[in-house]
């Protein structure tokens, strides 16, 4: 592991040059851990299909919160049936 570090400390250690970039993975981990605490409460999940959905509406949700949209504000557009739409790479929310 030293060597691989040692190897990639460029990469590694981005973050120090470039402040545009988080020094953790924390919004990906946060994001797995909510699919494995659903599998330890649900049990799993009962279908391929369950599973897809839960995923979906994660996805959905965490894209939203990701780009400051209002997560309720975003569910509420989904009911009425005018979906919010993530903004194009490289603009602002």
């Amino acid at each position: 592991m030293l060597n691989r570090l040692d190897v990639h400390m460029d990469d590694v250690l981005r973050f120090t040059t470039n402040t545009n970039l988080p020094s953790d993975n924390n919004l990906c981990e946060r994001d797995i851990r909510m699919v494995k605490i659903a599998q330890k409460i649900f049990g799993g999940f009962p279908s391929f299909e369950g599973a897809e959905a839960f995923l979906a509406f994660r996805s959905y949700l965490s894209s939203a919160a990701k780009q400051g949209a209002n997560r309720l504000e975003v569910l509420q557009q989904l009911f009425v049936g005018d979906p919010w739409m993530p903004s194009p790479s490289g603009t602002s929310p």
